[in-house]
């Protein structure tokens, strides 16, 4: 099981939070939960962290929050969290079929950040979809997919990929690029059928991403 956490910053915060919850989350490891990545925004939706923890189980999360709730600078963390966090939003994820082995982030690598709403019932309908389309990107346009994860506790149904992108050219380009592709358009073309909603976000590691 995994833990997603979607951070938003109070405006001009962001330096502030990411530094905050990387002291936050070492305080949280040992207590099983293990943080595998942490990414922000560079693009997108300004001001936003995402991290990915794997956990023992969902009693975790409560062992860890007690844990770090006898540290003596906890509560001198939670001040700063407050400064700096305008909202946060915790989801208990599972790996999708189509997830691959996870690989520690490149720290100057950019990556795409996915969240897909299915429309009710359509969650496998979409993960099939994305299977699919996990080759033609990864063939044509030397993506990488990094980790790909469904809620079982949160909003139901969300799957958030993350994708590895090159560094050198935009996402509009290479999906303009792709739309091009038969392959491409052949996966795609029925994905508005299943699909509600789709946000994306370019985002890079954060200072304290394992």
């Amino acid at each position: 099981m995994y833990l997603h956490a979607t951070l938003t910053s109070r405006p001009g915060r962001m330096t502030d939070l990411a530094a905050t919850v990387g002291r936050a989350a070492a305080g949280m490891e040992g207590h099983g939960m293990r943080l595998l990545g942490a990414y922000q925004t560079v693009g997108g939706m300004p001001g936003r962290i995402i991290d990915l923890w794997e956990l023992d189980d969902a009693n975790a999360i409560v062992d860890a929050l007690e844990g770090a709730s006898r540290h003596p600078k906890h509560q001198a963390t939670m001040e700063r969290l407050g400064e700096s966090l305008q909202r946060e939003e915790l989801r208990l994820v599972e790996r999708t079929d189509y997830c691959p082995p996870w690989q520690p982030a490149s720290p100057d690598a950019r990556y795409l950040h996915a969240s897909l709403t299915p429309r009710y019932g359509q969650v496998e309908r979409v993960s099939a979809i994305v299977a699919g389309l996990r080759q033609v990107l990864e063939a044509h346009l030397q993506w990488r997919l990094a980790g790909a994860y469904r809620t079982v506790i949160g909003d139901f149904g969300e799957i958030f990929d993350l994708w590895e992108i090159p560094a050198d050219r935009t996402v509009d380009d290479m999906l303009i690029e792709a739309r091009a592709i038969p392959a491409f358009a052949e996966h795609t073309r029925d994905l508005p059928t299943y699909l509600e909603a789709e946000k994306l976000l370019t985002m890079r590691a954060a200072p304290y991403c394992p």
